[in-house]
């Protein structure tokens, strides 16, 4: 069973380094190189206030999932504030069965942390390969959005 609860980038990244390149093989092709996790990046976010955290850990207090989710101000709608959920992961060692629920608390807490800091609209992306998609909708997510890449 793990423990979710709000956390700081700042405090887990030793970990996070190790479980964003796991997390980065399973969600990409084969094509696309791993090109680090921009730690400065997020760092500034954090120290801003524009990135919230989530962490589930084990009862040895290790980090076995987390999520991250980057506030902004949607540039098509200024007046609507948004919660971008950037990523989420649960370790092989927690999947299956009880890792739905955890991820249903995962969700939950940002929900409710982004609300706390003004949130009015979540938004969250999928790999091509769309397998969270079910999850999504019975959270409540609905597909309102299809981005293209192309590498120039």
């Amino acid at each position: 069973m793990l423990t979710v609860a709000p956390g700081l980038f700042k405090d887990h990244l030793l970990e996070l380094r190790d479980m964003f390149k796991a997390h980065h093989v399973e969600s990409t092709d084969n094509h696309v190189e791993f090109g680090g996790i921009y730690e400065e990046q997020y760092l500034d976010m954090e120290a801003n206030g524009l990135l919230l955290c989530v962490s589930a850990k084990d009862y040895l207090g290790r980090l076995q999932g987390y999520m991250s989710c980057i506030l902004y101000v949607d540039p098509h709608n200024r007046i609507e504030s948004c919660g971008y959920i950037d990523a989420f992961f649960i370790g092989q060692a927690y999947r299956g069965p009880k890792a739905l629920k955890t991820i249903k608390e995962m969700f939950a807490l940002m929900e409710q942390l982004c609300h706390n800091n003004g949130v009015t609209t979540m938004r969250v992306g999928t790999d091509q390969r769309r397998r969270v998609d079910p999850l999504l909708l019975r959270l409540g997510y609905w597909e309102s959005d299809r981005i293209y890449t192309k590498k120039i």
